[in-house]
């Protein structure tokens, strides 16, 4: 019999063959070995049984364990790291070359019971699918039942010094899972978690399958090691986990590449924006001014493509323009899963070969056809980018870009009203041709003859920020007044806000329609971002009960079951059906936007009531969205990915543009918090906006945005892409720009945290300061109403923002690296001063 001498901790018992709980006499398994003989199983050309391991010593906090028939040597190691957290190493060195399918660990989940909560970072609807390190973002599988619950998270800096064997997780969920069988291991019906080495081929859009056919590979003498960390909890809450789970990952990873390096920011936050406005207004020239029923208007079109030859913006005939004939013009016949060109496309989006062929075609040839059409939905929202306008146009003195951004904002508002409903899409006539057509609203890419209260909502809740920071406008206040009104004729008896709606005419009134294609889902978090804007502008208990009432709904019936959906997974290229859900790991379908306006919804609600159920909601939608963010610099990438977020667990992105979104909110929680890894997160965040931009600078950190592309130094120099990887494999997107989505986002988010944090943010009451935009921080010391702080500044930043917030009453001094930079005013609220740099650069 195995000697299987155990390690202990906190009730815990950690041994080769898994880990478990003594309490009041008793034991409870949480993981065991799913095998007879051990955990470890190599599979493939020369398999081995799972093998056995012996103990071996024990020092240092670490318990060694080891066996070796003459073929392999297997040693593991097990190590206590804290309350409830273990740390396995399986060091495997065989005496001929090993050839394997499968190397891999893999347990059995012992405690039984239906789950009721697990996490994966990507599902696995169907048999051999897998969680590939392709997408470990923060990679952890959680599983809870009742009070027992564990994570399995992978040594990422073990896997980030050796990736030639590519690494994946797997989660099998299995209804009433309970172990009944007197055969101790491999019970048929329990559930499983694996961690091994392994290949896998992105399928479909996007999943991703083990790929059997292709082999990993140990050399004679070489020792490969498979590590991981298992985090386990007794009696702990969903939201505990999740903040424990959070933390571990950030302190962990995310921490020391945050304070190691700026990467993967090389330049300045205003050259990055100066070179994406250079690319939308003058490279690819896809601004124009135009008027609205007399008003002066106008915008920047949704999409463009890279290129030396592009195809002629196509402008719609106002006169003529027909709803049904443009929808076989835009991309909804390439995401309607019913088209048999859908198919194909799909079919094709994870395959690299076909990517790369019609990524240089498509930018050799001028084939795609770019069309003059201003969006504000949830993805392409001009008006969104019209605050960055607004902010850096004041900021560099340029009434040109003030001017834009007003058009903008005065599309918004003078387009044409159905009950506060408005157009989601305006294309103008020609330049010197008088009228526009609209289409009013959106899924995802589809055009839809009905309006979208998400697009609506996200519109005004942005106009709503011009309001405040730029342009105090009173029709901002009336416009979102009106829709407002509609919102709250409109809701359910739960809470709930239909998410698209027609307007029908009934003789001299008209009725509202709602379409049901959405119920259930998180969209009503958008309108909650829009209440919660206006009634910290216009109090109001009518406004804010209809604010309590989403919140209620949100909680009831999204949180508690994590079902986060909005539009996209059902509506974008990964088209699922509405009634998808992954039985095999217990997860369903979750999109990152909606979890960012729930945060941000709930987090405003909390401000103005002071109810602390909204900031548990909020900060519970929070720890989600951390699971999408991505805490380290993944090695198997050609980009420096640390600090983006992916986009949903039904697909591959990573860097997506939406992680310019999230970064003002993660600063925001940190002060209602004051938890530092809010503010961390969100620096890290904003880093990673910049990644995908195309500039020659970022060859070092990003090589694999700007490959291939002849033009990154000419017409397509500054834009930016979606995102990255987003066909599961090391390649950028291919060809198309989308400004509002990249640019925009990027460049809103940069406006919005000079504006509210700086580039140097300072906490008086929690004693720390942080560098933001190429600035790193290496101390801050405190002496009464002198702050003296040691950085690094990135090459070429010539000025800072100084921003504070708690500063003691009088005058703050500030110096930096030595010198004396800035005298403050303190006192209540936030305390700002722009200071030259010019000595401090490079000290």
């Amino acid at each position: 019999m195995a000697d299987h001498r155990p390690i202990e901790q906190d009730g815990f018992v950690a041994t080769p063959n898994g880990l478990s709980l003594r309490e009041d006499g008793s034991e409870t398994g949480y993981l065991r070995s799913t095998r007879d003989r051990g955990p470890l199983v190599i599979e493939g050309m020369h398999a081995a049984p799972a093998i056995a391991l012996n103990f071996e010593a024990r020092a240092g906090g670490v318990t060694k364990y080891g066996s070796d028939d003459g073929k392999v040597a297997v040693h593991l190691e097990i190590g206590a790291r804290g309350t409830g957290a273990f740390y396995y190493a399986f060091k495997i060195t065989p005496a001929r070359a090993l050839v394997a399918t499968t190397i891999a660990v893999d347990f059995t989940i012992a405690f039984g019971g239906d789950p009721d909560f697990t996490w994966v970072p990507i599902l696995c609807p169907e048999p051999g699918l897998v969680i590939p390190d392709h997408v470990f973002r923060s990679p952890a599988i959680i599983y809870k039942s009742g009070k027992h619950a564990f994570a399995l998270v992978p040594d990422l800096d073990l896997f980030n010094a050796d990736r030639r064997r590519p690494q994946f997780m797997y989660l099998e969920v299995r209804p009433n899972s309970t172990p009944k069988s007197p055969v101790k291991h491999d019970p048929p019906f329990a559930s499983r978690v694996m961690i091994g080495f392994g290949q896998y081929q992105a399928i479909g859009h996007v999943f991703f399958k083990r790929d059997t056919r292709r082999h990993v590979s140990i050399r004679s003498g070489e020792t490969a090691i498979l590590a991981f960390h298992v985090l386990a909890f007794n009696g702990s809450t969903t939201d505990q986990i999740l903040q424990r789970v959070n933390s571990f990952l950030w302190e962990e990873y995310g921490s020391k590449m945050l304070r190691k390096t700026l990467a993967p920011q090389v330049l300045p936050y205003d050259v990055n924006v100066k070179e994406g406005f250079l690319a939308i207004f003058d490279r690819h020239k896809l601004w124009q001014d135009f008027k609205v029923d007399g008003h002066d208007c106008g915008g920047s079109w949704q999409a463009s493509w890279m290129g030396a030859k592009k195809m002629p913006v196509k402008h719609a005939d106002p006169a003529t323009f027909s709803l049904d004939k443009q929808l076989g013009k835009n991309m909804t016949r390439l995401v309607n899963r019913d088209s048999l060109l859908s198919k194909i496309v799909m079919y094709l989006s994870s395959k690299p070969f076909w990517i790369q062929a019609f990524d240089v075609l498509s930018r050799t040839f001028p084939v795609v056809a770019r069309s003059a059409e201003v969006w504000n939905n949830a993805w392409f929202l001009n008006v969104r980018t019209a605050y960055a306008f607004a902010h850096f146009g004041q900021a560099w003195d340029d009434p040109v870009l003030v001017d834009k951004a007003r058009r903008a904002l005065e599309l918004v508002l003078s387009l044409p009203r159905e009950r506060g409903l408005f157009p989601g899409i305006v294309m103008p006539g020609k330049p010197g041709v008088e009228g526009y057509a609209t289409v009013k609203g959106t899924r995802g890419f589809h055009y839809v003859d009905e309006y979208s209260i998400v697009d609506n909502s996200l519109t005004m809740y942005w106009a709503l920020k011009l309001y405040q920071d730029h342009f105090p406008d009173d029709r901002i206040l009336a416009r979102a007044k009106d829709l407002l009104d509609l919102v709250a004729s409109i809701q359910r008896g739960n809470g709930e806000i239909p998410a698209y709606l027609s307007v029908k005419a009934q003789g001299d009134r008209c009725s509202i329609v709602p379409n049901e294609c959405l119920a259930g889902s998180a969209s009503s978090a958008a309108p909650l971002m829009l209440l919660c804007e206006y009634c910290k502008l216009v109090p109001g208990k009518a406004v804010l009960d209809v604010a309590r009432k989403i919140a209620a709904y949100l909680v009831s019936d999204i949180l508690s079951t994590n079902k986060w959906h909005d539009f996209e997974p059902f509506y974008s290229c990964t088209n699922l059906p509405t009634s998808f859900h992954d039985a095999r790991t217990g997860v369903h379908v979750m999109n990152a936007l909606c979890i960012y306006w729930c945060a941000e919804g709930m987090k405003e609600l909390y401000k103005l009531t002071s109810d602390p159920r909204y900031l548990e909601a909020g900060e519970h939608a929070m720890a989600i969205l951390s699971l999408f963010q991505q805490v380290w610099r993944m090695p198997h990438l050609s980009i420096n990915a640390f600090g983006g977020f992916g986009s949903q667990n039904a697909d591959a992105e990573l860097n997506d543009a939406r992680q310019g979104l999230f970064v003002r909110v993660y600063m925001e929680y940190y002060l209602l918090t004051r938890k530092r890894e809010y503010m961390d997160r969100g620096i890290a965040a904003l880093r990673a906006c910049w990644a995908t931009q195309l500039l020659p600078e970022l060859a070092s950190e990003c090589p694999g945005a700007i490959k291939g592309i002849g033009t990154v130094n000419g017409i397509d120099k500054g834009m930016v892409g979606e995102n990255y990887g987003h066909s599961g494999h090391d390649q950028r997107v291919p060809g198309y720009v989308m400004p509002d989505w990249g640019i925009g986002t990027a460049a809103s988010a940069v406006a919005y945290v000079k504006r509210h944090f700086g580039d140097i943010f300072i906490d008086f009451k929690e004693r720390a300061a942080w560098g933001i935009d190429g600035i790193m921080v290496h101390h801050a010391s405190f002496e009464g109403n002198k702050v003296s702080i040691k950085c690094t500044i990135i090459d070429k930043k010539h000025q800072a923002i100084i921003k504070a917030c708690d500063a003691p009453g009088g005058i703050v001094i500030v110096a930096i690296n030595g010198v004396e930079r800035a005298r403050m005013h303190g006192g209540a609220g936030m305390a700002s001063e722009l200071v030259e740099l010019s000595l401090a650069v490079g000290n």
